[in-house]
């Protein structure tokens, strides 16, 4: 072996440690855009103690780019249920359900124990959810889980309470009102692109077409305020990163924070998070 083959395979392995050490699941080399870099595994702090692990770490909060690593964990541990799959859960919530949890106690602890119930249907208790708010001031969650596949268009069902979600005047389902993926997509937002950084993905689609996993919004995003779009076919932690989005303020004042994990699921999170706290410690020197 050379000595620029020893230094690359010396450098992928350190890559590969410190993404075990950040609840990384994916691709070693991140993507070349600004947003994928900014969360490399050289640009995160390590978790290193349990009182910090369901705190969001703000990035870049121009940006809006930030982390949560119980969020992370969940997905690993969602992942490890066998013979399911992870999903992802989009429920468009109407005006009227919106303005009734704005006057809630504990809006997001109802709507966890909501999605409890609805899921304890088909015997699901691993699940988190992350409540957002759109420009036109509606609210929507996104709830992460993991099920039989076969169960996919029962979980849509049960997630289409008429008294919750967005209805077309003719009492239909609003289209996109109740939504079930299997990846997830990362949106870029005008005002968090700046002019350099908009030509380079520009240049990125437009010269390298088979490359690049970004593409320019339709017109219906555009509308929403979204510049690029980036497709991810499957759930790792991707998802969670890009979920917390709208983790560093607070939706409602009655609420500490925007996410919800079932109970199960947290104990699922924390064994996974444990013995990793305790390596970081080792590594930053608090343990020898």
């Amino acid at each position: 072996m050379t000595n620029s083959e020893f230094h690359g395979t010396a450098v992928i392995a350190r890559a590969l440690a410190k993404n075990l050490r950040v609840f990384d699941d994916r691709a070693v080399v991140p993507h070349l855009s600004y947003y994928n870099s900014s969360y490399s595994t050289y640009n995160i702090p390590l978790l290193t103690s349990k009182r910090n692990l369901y705190k969001t770490i703000i990035i870049n909060k121009s940006k809006s780019i930030n982390l949560n690593y119980a969020l992370r964990a969940s997905v690993l541990a969602l992942k490890e249920i066998k013979h399911q799959i992870p999903v992802h859960c989009t429920v468009n919530f109407s005006q009227k359900f919106s303005k009734s949890l704005y006057s809630m106690k504990n809006p997001v602890s109802y709507c966890g124990q909501r999605y409890k119930q609805y899921f304890s249907q088909i015997g699901i208790d691993d699940f988190f959810l992350v409540i957002e708010k759109s420009r036109s001031g509606r609210l929507h969650a996104h709830i992460v889980t993991s099920v039989n596949q076969s169960d996919i268009p029962y979980i849509k069902q049960l997630l289409s309470n008429s008294n919750e979600i967005q209805l077309e005047p003719n009492g239909k389902l609003e289209a996109h009102s109740v939504f079930i993926d299997l990846g997830y997509e990362i949106k870029i937002y005008k005002q968090h692109i700046d002019k350099h950084k908009k030509e380079l993905l520009e240049m990125e689609i437009a010269d390298y077409p088979e490359l690049t996993t970004w593409r320019k919004s339709n017109p219906r995003e555009r509308h929403l305020g979204i510049s690029f779009v980036r497709r991810v076919n499957s759930i790792d932690v991707g998802l969670p990163d890009y979920l917390c989005k709208q983790l560093n303020s607070i939706i409602f004042k009655n609420s500490i924070s925007n996410f919800y994990i079932s109970n199960t699921l947290r104990r699922k999170l924390n064994a996974i998070a444990e013995p990793i706290i305790e390596a970081n410690k080792i590594c930053k020197g608090f343990r020898h």
